[in-house]
């Protein structure tokens, strides 16, 4: 009767488990991954802000201007009409996540971030799921046990 009990809530367990967990696993992910398209998005759209700003006001526009605007392990690429490109650090390799937003004066802000920033992420998060995970599994033989 005692293991039959014990089984039981472990089965219990083991569904809620599955269940919520992997339906948390995917909306999490989903939203790990919009996040980080509407960040890349944002960081485009501040740019041309910056760079719309800069040509009104007959500023310079320049790499060491834009540098301290862009996230660290992103790239970006400025392309103004009749001047040479700007590019801001280093484009990543492999899969990426790309903004590209047009300003009012015909320049072209393009903001890349490497996917892998996105999968490290995800990772985490689904470490921590499975941690807790694992402990409710301990917790319910603890229960089921006593």
């Amino acid at each position: 009767m005692r293991r039959r009990l014990i089984n039981s809530t472990l089965a219990v367990v083991l569904v809620v488990i599955a269940v919520f967990g992997i339906s948390l696993v995917i909306v999490e992910t989903r939203t790990i991954e919009s996040s980080a398209q509407e960040s890349v998005q944002s960081e485009a759209v501040r740019l041309v802000s910056i760079v719309d700003s800069r040509l009104l006001g007959g500023e310079r526009v320049a790499s060491g201007v834009l540098r301290e605007q862009i996230t660290p392990n992103r790239y970006a690429k400025i392309e103004i009409p009749g001047r040479a490109a700007i590019e801001v650090g280093e484009h990543p390799a492999g899969e990426v996540i790309t903004a590209t937003q047009k300003g009012e004066r015909g320049e072209t802000i393009t903001v890349v971030e490497s996917r892998t920033t996105v999968s490290q992420e995800i990772g985490r998060t689904l470490m921590v799921i499975l941690g807790v995970a694992l402990l409710a599994v301990v917790a319910a033989v603890f229960l089921a046990v006593r």
